[in-house]
């Protein structure tokens, strides 16, 4: 029997060469600048997970999360990334995350969880990707 792996999501806010981070406040993430997201509930899409969790964590609401990749830490776990560039409301920072805008050239890797510097590049460019053990696969779609 086939175990289906537990689905997360990630998004990143990009204007004007400027990307918008969290830092988490507790838990086993505490202190790492990261994107916003989370944990899927039973039944809910990718999509519609990454704009529950922004809007919980910023108070704002996404209005074009566009799928970019696919990281699988390990077989159990699937995180969909996201990046948005347009959003309504304004953002604050929750009880979960604080958040910060930083230039993209800027990014404090060392702040982040090691593996996004091998991956996070990837985000940006112009196809989908798929980043597992290690290496990345380029695709054309993901769901």
């Amino acid at each position: 029997m086939k175990i289906k792996p537990k689905i997360a999501t990630l998004c990143f806010l990009i204007q004007d060469e400027k990307i918008l981070v969290g830092t988490k406040k507790y838990g086993p993430a505490n202190g790492i600048i990261n994107g916003f997201g989370g944990k899927s509930h039973p039944d809910e899409t990718p999509h519609d997970c990454v704009v529950r969790e922004f809007a919980q964590e910023t108070s704002a609401y996404l209005l074009d999360p566009q799928l970019k990749g696919l990281l699988m830490p390990s077989p159990q776990t699937h995180i969909y990334i996201f990046i948005a560039t347009k959003y309504t409301g304004t953002i604050q920072e929750s009880e979960e995350m604080t958040n910060q805008w930083i230039n993209i050239k800027d990014l404090p890797y060392d702040k982040m969880w090691p593996n996004d510097k091998k991956w996070f590049s990837y985000m940006f460019g112009p196809q989908m990707f798929i980043y597992k053990d290690n290496s990345v696969k380029f695709v054309n779609k993901i769901l």
